[in-house]
């Protein structure tokens, strides 16, 4: 009976003790000697500054690049006007127009503003990232307030690597100052203090801001056109002695696509799609860094004597590409011709500027389309194949079906013999010969050459059966391997290799004259064939009648081929 009472007045005792210590917290301790509880301790800051852009005058930036003074301005945006009211529109109830509400007011946009800046490149959104940046520093790690010693320490005394004085509106300054790299971090992070209450903190991502300079400002974009408004282009490579150059040729007729003529070292039609990709890389280029371009600079990168020489035309605006000897693997130098700057930029960007010259240009010495041509006549080793050509183009064949007649189809001669035939791979022969006519490409420049239009080695004349000129190609003799390539009596500047003539190791990818003789072949056989069938249509014909045939879809003025024959491509 006594140990239960005891129990019960120990564990009283237990509960009145607990509840004197909760009451004891709840009343903040023991009380001080003035008798005044302690205040908790107050929770890290999470910035080393912040301020409202309406609450500054001015930010002065200085570090190793020089000084920055940046001002915030606002813009106000061009307000919505006011509808017309439209008196047709009236209210169900009480028959009165409706007057539409004035659009909202719109708000101020906060601009910043660099004093003394001046320069013609300068990026406004890279002024504007800068001043908004600078607001805010927020902090990684607060370090409290530090003595003089101990600031000495983390790079903090005196000015520091670099400093942000903000000046506010109510005539206070705040300095922040930016210290040494913290050591063995993984990231960018520095020591910085707020000289107003000699707190230190280590922040990451704000020091950028704080060692920017004005060279940073600067718009990477540092072309500043689109391929497609440009007009003309050259470049010039240090290892050539002539510059390549080409102006942009408007399309005359609607829904035909604008062309590039080459200039320069030859004229003639240029390769539009490859001279569209190298001006495309050429404007995408986006620069790294920036460097002052005093003499001393432009020759330290090369650009005294650049490798690459680009001029890009828009109208009458012309910037100048000076490009250096590739840097590193992935770096190279460059600056615009007149320019306070010379850049860094990601070499690799550039697959286009070592292009051969010749790919700048339509390598075909005539690409005449088949539709367009009525009489083709080709003189080879002094023998002149005369073809008359038909083959109708879609517009023929659409109004031979409003006219109710016959589809009209393909039709080709030989000096006079039937030559729509096909090989026993269902190839049309005449349209290979034709094609290797027409893919005869020119091999090389050689614009300084003097020949003379005679004593061709081989003629090709396209007589054109539509309102387009005639064309005449003759190949003169230039060495053992090459021929002059003239077009209408005037030389091209141009030679093109005689084995486009002479190949005859690929069956596929005949020479001109191995698929003739593919061709004339085959006329021969179609004509010993024939003449066989004619034999026995006339001896049938002394004891049954005559059977006669007629020849549809042949040129006009040419005899079609009669009878019938595996090889005949009607």
């Amino acid at each position: 009976m006594k140990k239960t009472r005891s129990l019960i007045v120990m564990v009283a005792l237990l509960v009145v003790l607990i509840a004197g210590y909760a009451l004891w917290q709840l009343l903040g301790g023991f009380p001080t000697q003035s008798g005044e509880t302690t205040a908790s301790t107050p929770p890290p800051a999470t910035e080393l500054v912040k301020f409202n852009a309406t609450d500054v005058n001015r930010v002065a930036l200085a570090n190793e690049k020089g000084q920055l003074v940046l001002e915030p301005t606002w813009v106000n945006p061009t307000p919505t006007p006011v509808p017309t009211p439209d008196p047709s529109a009236t209210t169900a109830e009480t028959g009165t127009t409706v007057t539409p509400s004035p659009a909202p007011t719109p708000m101020p946009i906060l601009t910043w503003q660099l004093q003394g800046g001046g320069e013609e490149d300068l990026s406004q959104d890279l002024v504007n990232s800068l001043g908004n940046g600078l607001l805010t520093i927020a902090v990684t790690e607060d370090l409290g307030v530090k003595t003089a010693e101990e600031l000495a320490q983390y790079g903090l005394n005196g000015e520091g690597t670099a400093t942000a004085v903000y000046t506010l509106k109510d005539g206070s300054e705040v300095k922040v100052v930016l210290g040494n790299k913290v050591p063995a971090t993984t990231t960018e992070r520095y020591y910085a203090l707020n000289q107003a209450d000699q707190r230190v903190a280590v922040i990451s991502g704000a020091s950028d801001y704080l060692m920017m300079g004005k060279l940073d400002l600067l718009n990477k974009d540092v072309i500043g056109l689109a391929v497609e408004d440009l007009t003309y282009f050259s470049l010039k490579r240090q290892t050539e002695d002539f510059t390549i150059t080409g102006q942009l040729q408007k399309a005359v007729q609607e829904g035909s696509a604008d062309q590039w003529q080459m200039e320069s070292p030859v004229v003639w039609k240029g390769n539009t799609s490859n001279i569209q990709n190298f001006l495309s890389e050429v404007v995408q280029i986006t620069a790294d860094e920036f460097f002052t371009a005093d003499q001393d600079q432009v020759n330290r990168f090369g650009l005294n004597k650049p490798y690459y020489t680009i001029t890009l035309g828009k109208g009458s605006e012309q910037k100048v590409l000076l490009i250096s000897e590739q840097g590193s693997t992935d770096k190279a130098y460059a600056m615009i011709e007149g320019s306070s700057y010379v850049f860094s930029f990601n070499r690799s960007v550039l697959t286009q500027t070592g292009l051969p010259a010749l790919d700048f240009y339509d390598k075909f010495a005539a690409l005449v389309n088949i539709t367009n041509v009525g009489t083709l006549t080709a003189t080879i080793d002094n023998t002149a194949y005369v073809s008359r050509i038909f083959n109708p183009t879609s517009a023929e064949i659409e109004q031979a079906k409003a006219d109710g007649k016959p589809e009209p189809k393909p039709a080709y001669t030989l000096n006079g013999e039937d030559a729509n035939l096909l090989n026993d791979r269902s190839e049309n022969l005449f349209t290979k010969y034709y094609q290797t006519l027409i893919g005869i490409s020119v091999a090389g420049f050689d614009p300084d050459a003097k020949p003379l239009a005679e004593d061709p080695v081989y003629e090709v004349v396209y007589e054109m059966r539509n309102q387009d000129p005639d064309i005449k190609l003759d190949f003169i003799r230039r060495d053992e391997r090459t021929l002059y390539v003239f077009k209408d009596g005037r030389y091209t500047g141009f030679y093109c290799a005689e084995a486009d003539f002479t190949r005859s190791s690929n069956v596929d990818e005949p020479g001109v004259k191995l698929a003739l003789q593919n061709l004339q072949e085959a006329i021969a056989l179609q004509t010993s064939s024939s003449g066989t069938a004619e034999s026995q249509a006339t001896a049938s014909g002394e004891s049954q009648g005559t059977i006669t045939g007629e020849s549809q879809g042949t040129p006009s003025g040419e005899s079609g081929a009669t009878g019938t024959t595996v090889s005949n491509a009607g």
